[in-house]
């Protein structure tokens, strides 16, 4: 069957574990690449985090975040309670094998804070996080795929897509499947 693997990404107006959340994107993915079937991108509510959860925000965060193409608080996502989302990632990567990020110290830990926050359990057990940034290191070049332009990045979902796209080249590089 495989190993079931997610990869998250995360865009926030902080810099801590307790940093608010603009967006949060996740992408089951496997040797052939992302199952977009599977993406799901998510807006929690900012004035509920800021108010009822007393999430952090950071000045500097914000003043990169208008210097930037991209604007994830602009998008047609309509925002989505805090629990709502956790139970949804409960839902979807409950029983995963894998659970990737860029890197995993920064978009898995605030969202393990925000989970505590809500005093919800985390979707995943910690021995399950794996760092994109550590794989990369690892692989070829050629395994790495080009930059998304601007527009694009600093999309939590493209982002997460953009990972998985790469991670999936590079684990079959790296378990010696084929040639990449």
């Amino acid at each position: 069957m495989g190993t079931e693997r997610w990869m998250i990404d995360i865009e926030t107006i902080g810099k801590g574990r307790r940093a608010a959340i603009l967006s949060i994107g996740y992408v089951r993915f496997g040797p052939d690449g992302p199952r977009l079937e599977t993406a799901c991108e998510f807006r929690p509510r900012l004035g509920e985090q800021l108010e009822r959860l007393d999430r952090d925000v950071d000045a500097s965060t914000i003043i990169w975040w208008l210097e930037q193409t991209a604007r994830p608080w602009q998008d047609d996502l309509p925002t989505t309670p805090c629990e709502e989302i956790i139970h949804h990632m409960h839902n979807h990567m409950g029983k995963a094998d894998e659970i990737w990020a860029k890197p995993p110290q920064f978009d898995l830990a605030i969202i393990n804070s925000l989970c505590e926050d809500c005093n919800l359990d985390t979707p995943w057990h910690w021995r399950k996080e794996r760092c994109f940034r550590t794989v990369k290191a690892f692989a070829p070049a050629h395994c790495h795929l080009p930059p998304l332009p601007d527009g694009e990045k600093h999309g939590a979902l493209a982002d997460a897509i953009h990972q998985a796209s790469e991670a999936a080249l590079m684990l079959k590089w790296l378990n010696g499947e084929g040639t990449v």
